[in-house]
C-alpha cells in the first residue's frame, strides 16, 4: 500500500506476476449507453470482469452477435473513442438496443505489453485481491465450523477479521476513493485501482454477513458501497411512504418525525450507518408500508402502536405524542371523563409488545415506558385537580360529609355476597379515592360498616373484625375484589351503551 499510494508502480513486478497465472489478458465488459439524441450517446454504466474464460461464452438473452462492420457507424465511432481500445483485439462483440438505451456485451484479449504501466498496477491488485479474499473466506469458513473452538472464541476471531475489513475499507473509502467512487470509464487511474481493492474487501464483509451474522458486530458502520446499495433498494419505497404517511393526515410534528429516516435515504445522508441502523429502516419501512397499504385510512392510534412496537424514541415523536395526547383530553367536560379515557390509554399501551430488537435512538430511553409514565403522571393530576375542585365546592358551600352514627334499632342489616375482608377491603378503597372522607373518625367508620352489613359467612360483623380486615389483606382478598371492580366496569361499560342508544 505504501508503494501505491505513492504511485511507484514496478511494471516488470506486475507482467511477471500476471503472466505467471495468464498468459495474456482476457477481460469482459458489459456496458450500458444512453442515446442523448441523433449520433449523440453518453456512458452510464461499465462493469468488467478480467480474466474471464474465453470458453464459457453465451449470449445473453436478447443480445445479438455482431461486429464493427454491421453497428451503425457514428454508434461505432463513439464506441472507439470511448474504449480506447484497438479494435483488433476485439474478439466477439454482443449488442442489445432499446427505444432509449445500448447495451454492449464486448470480449477483449490483450498482450500485457499493450498496457499501461496503471492498467498493469489494476490487473496486478485485482489479481491478488480476489485471490487473498478467497483464502479468507476459506478460512472463515474452516473457523464457522471448528468444533474445538467455544463460541466466545469464535465470535472473537470473526469480529478480528470483520474489524480489520471495516478499518481498511473505511480509509480506503475517506483518503483515497472520495468521490471517484462511482465515476466510470474504460481509461484505468489510480481511483480505480483503489476501487478494485475496495470491492474486493466489501465482497468479504458481504461473504461474512451472509454466513457468520450471528456473530458480527452490529455496532460498527457498513460500507460505502452497501450504503448505496441500501439507498438503491429503498429509495422508491421511502419515497412512497413520504407519499403515505402524508395523506395520513397525522399531526405535523409527528408527520415531520416519521418522515425524517426516509428523507436520509432520499438525500443520501445515512453516515455513519451501522448494521444494526440498516435493520432497523429495513424493518421500519417494511412495516409502515404493509400497514398503511392493507387499509385507506388507518386509525392514527396504529400508527402510534406502531411506532411503539419499533420503539421510534426520539425525544420530539416523544413529545409530540404527549402533546396529542393533552390536545385529545381537552376535549373532554369533565376529570371523570378523562381518567376513563387516561385508564383506557393505558391499558392499550400496556399491552403493546416491543418487536423492534433495538431502539431507534439508543441513548434515550425507550418510547412504551415514556408514554406510560407521562399517562400515569396525567392520571394523578387529573385526581389532584377533581380533588381540589370537590374541596372549593365544600368550602363554597360550607358543608361536609358527616359520619353518623347508626342508632335506630329499626335498621335492618342488608347480607351481601362479600365476606368481611372483602366488605373491609372496599371500604377502605372508598376512603382512600376520597369517596367517603373519614379523617379523624376511622373507629366510626368501622362501626358503621359493621351495623349495615352481613358478610356471605356471617350473619354478624363486628367493629374489630372490620378493623383487622381494613389493615391487612391477602392475595385472595385483593384478587376477589379485583374481580368485582371488573365486573362493576363492565356492567358501567354496558350502561353507558344502553343509554346512548
Amino acid at each position: 500500500m505504501p508503494l501505491l499510494v505513492a504511485e511507484f508502480l514496478p511494471r516488470e513486478k506486475y507482467r511477471i506476476f500476471l503472466e505467471s497465472y495468464h498468459p495474456y489478458l482476457f477481460t469482459h465488459y458489459t456496458c450500458c449507453f444512453k442515446k442523448e439524441n441523433k449520433d449523440k450517446y453518453s456512458l452510464l454504466k461499465i462493469t468488467e470482469t478480467p480474466f474471464y474464460k474465453y470458453e464459457t461464452i453465451k449470449a445473453k438473452p436478447g443480445f445479438i452477435k455482431t461486429n464493427h462492420k454491421q453497428m451503425d457507424q457514428s454508434f461505432f465511432n463513439f464506441l472507439t473513442e470511448t474504449i480506447s481500445i484497438d479494435t483488433e483485439g476485439w474478439k466477439e462483440l454482443y449488442i442489445k438496443e432499446t427505444e432509449a438505451y445500448i447495451f454492449i456485451d464486448l470480449f477483449v484479449s490483450r498482450n500485457y505489453s499493450q498496457l499501461s504501466d496503471i492498467e498493469l498496477c489494476y490487473y496486478y491488485y485485482f489479481k491478488t485481491t480476489q485471490t487473498a479474499a478467497t483464502e479468507i473466506r476459506d478460512h472463515l469458513h474452516e473457523v464457522y465450523f471448528d468444533e474445538s473452538l467455544s463460541e466466545k472464541q469464535r465470535k472473537i476471531k470473526i469480529r478480528k477479521y470483520q474489524h480489520k475489513l471495516i478499518y481498511y475499507i473505511a480509509i480506503l473509502e475517506k483518503t483515497y476513493l472520495k468521490k471517484d467512487i462511482h465515476t466510470y470509464s474504460f481509461i484505468k487511474e489510480m481511483p480505480q485501482v483503489y476501487k478494485c481493492i475496495h470491492t474486493a474487501l466489501d465482497s468479504l464483509i458481504i461473504y461474512m454477513e451472509e454466513c457468520c451474522s450471528p456473530y458480527l458486530d452490529d455496532t460498527v458502520s457498513i460500507s460505502y458501497e452497501q450504503r448505496i446499495r441500501f439507498i438503491n433498494t429503498y429509495y422508491d419505497r421511502s419515497k412512497h411512504l413520504l407519499h403515505l404517511f402524508k395523506a395520513q393526515r397525522l399531526p405535523k410534528d409527528i408527520e415531520k418525525e416519521l418522515c425524517k429516516p426516509l428523507l436520509k435515504i432520499q438525500w443520501d445522508d445515512l453516515y455513519p450507518f451501522s448494521y444494526k441502523q440498516r435493520s432497523y429502516y429495513r424493518t421500519y419501512i417494511d412495516l409502515f408500508i404493509r400497514l398503511l397499504t392493507k387499509q385507506e385510512t388507518p386509525n392514527h392510534d396504529e400508527i402510534y402502536r406502531l411506532l411503539i412496537a419499533l420503539n421510534f424514541n426520539t425525544h420530539n415523536i416523544g413529545k409530540a405524542m404527549s402533546h396529542e395526547l393533552i390536545t385529545r383530553l381537552d376535549h373532554f367536560d369533565t376529570e371523570q371523563q378523562k381518567q376513563v379515557y387516561l385508564y383506557k390509554q393505558l391499558a392499550r399501551v400496556e399491552s403493546v409488545p416491543v418487536t423492534a430488537e433495538t431502539r431507534y435512538r439508543p441513548e434515550f430511553p425507550g418510547l412504551k415506558g415514556y408514554i406510560i409514565n407521562f399517562i400515569r403522571q396525567q392520571i394523578e393530576v387529573s385526581y389532584q385537580t377533581l380533588e381540589i375542585e370537590q374541596w372549593n365546592g365544600k368550602k363554597a358551600s360550607g358543608s361536609d360529609i358527616d359520619v353518623r352514627e347508626v342508632v335506630d334499632s329499626k335498621v335492618v342489616k342488608r347480607r351481601v355476597n362479600l365476606s368481611i375482608p372483602e366488605i373491609a377491603l372496599l371500604g377502605r378503597l372508598f376512603s382512600e379515592i376520597k369517596v367517603i372522607n373519614i379523617k379523624d373518625n376511622k373507629q366510626q367508620y368501622f362501626k358503621f360498616l359493621s351495623q349495615i352489613y352481613t358478610s356471605r359467612d356471617n350473619t354478624d360483623i363486628s367493629e374489630h373484625s372490620i378493623k383487622n380486615a381494613f389493615y391487612s389483606s391477602s392475595d385472595t382478598t385483593l384478587e376477589n375484589v379485583e374481580r368485582v371492580l371488573i365486573r362493576m366496569l363492565n356492567t358501567l361499560q354496558k350502561l353507558k351503551a344502553s343509554a346512548s342508544r
